[in-house]
């Protein structure tokens, strides 16, 4: 079966410069899913060969059944840390909404450089593979990228593939629970106008970065008006990016993975630059909870007494992007 499916993807290769873009997008894709899936399927030790095969099996489904009842075991834990992260770390909220602030103030012409060089870039033409009703596309290739990985992971007797898809699927639900129903409803943003260089608004769009708190009902799908802070597809992409980067303790490998399945509809998520900003920061915080207990979060902390003042210097996953935090205590 690997044979037939690594001579598929070569005769793919072989004929792409005769097919259409659109196509050309579907299959690049789907040719990255499937690079993806192998790599990080036989990125960590496969199953004991010095077992019989009745036992290798048996080994394998006690490994997948304790690790999904350990991961269901930790949600409280992680949904508290989540919660709890605002009011336990007070420097770095201090320092996020400083970063927000900032990025709020710039985000007229930030976003229009978006809109205007970044979009045409990407053609927002990706094939949608209906599975998941409300989900962009590109949502869909993440989801069935880590059912790939599970699935193949459980054949290859790989608890560690495993792992790291249960936890990116956590990250998720998460992202969705924090970013989507949570904040989106509590500052209810409008989004920016497509089109912020012209003078046209369409309706359910704005022209004014601080159009904040249009308050509505909790939308439990996708809708236009006061959706905008943060950007749910950028929390999830980051989260899952950062979930597969910390499991495999290579700080570019997630993100690389997700933006070839992200950028491609980067054109349809259509929010101000400070949304997705802030959006990339949740992802990241997220991941680093879910992993927390494998290799996330690893920190190398000093202290220095200064004048009788305590400053206390914390870097967390220093080769991680976006992973870097200064605590001071005086």
């Amino acid at each position: 079966m690997a044979i037939y499916q690594y001579i598929h993807l070569l005769d793919i290769l072989l004929h792409m410069n005769q097919l259409t873009v659109p196509y050309k997008c579907n299959l690049y894709i789907q040719i990255g899913v499937f690079l993806s899936i192998f790599y990080l399927t036989t990125s960590a030790p496969l199953a004991d060969s010095k077992l019989s095969t009745s036992d290798i099996k048996e080994k394998q489904q006690s490994t997948s059944v304790s690790l999904i009842v350990d991961e269901f075991k930790s949600i409280s834990s992680d949904m508290m840390s989540i919660a709890a992260y605002p009011f336990s770390h007070p420097n770095e909220m201090l320092s996020f909404s400083g970063i927000m602030g900032a990025a709020i103030a710039v985000d007229i012409p930030a976003t229009e450089f978006v809109q205007n060089t970044i979009n045409p870039l990407f053609i927002d033409d990706v094939p949608d593979l209906k599975l998941f009703p409300h989900l962009a596309p590109t949502d869909e290739y993440i989801l069935v990228g880590l059912g790939g990985l599970y699935a193949s992971s459980i054949a290859f007797g790989n608890a560690h593939g495993q792992l790291t898809a249960i936890k990116a699927v956590k990250a998720i639900v998460y992202s969705y629970f924090y970013s989507h129903i949570v904040l989106k409803t509590a500052f209810a943003r409008n989004r920016p106008d497509p089109s912020l260089s012209s003078n046209d608004v369409d309706d359910g769009y704005t022209r004014n970065p601080l159009d904040f708190f249009n308050f509505h009902p909790i939308y439990y799908v996708p809708k236009t008006e006061g959706t905008a802070f943060p950007s749910f597809h950028f929390t999830m992409a980051f989260s899952v990016g950062r979930v597969i980067s910390n499991m495999y303790d290579n700080p570019w490998l997630g993100y690389t993975i997700v933006s070839a399945a992200v950028l491609p509809h980067f054109e349809g998520h259509n929010h101000w630059f400070s949304d997705m900003l802030a959006g990339a920061l949740i992802g990241t915080l997220i991941a680093d909870i879910v992993t927390d207990d494998v290799n996330g979060l690893k920190s190398i902390s000093t202290s220095v007494n200064l004048f009788h003042h305590e400053f206390e210097f914390s870097v967390l996953n220093p080769a991680m992007p976006l992973g870097v935090t200064v605590k001071t205590a005086l």
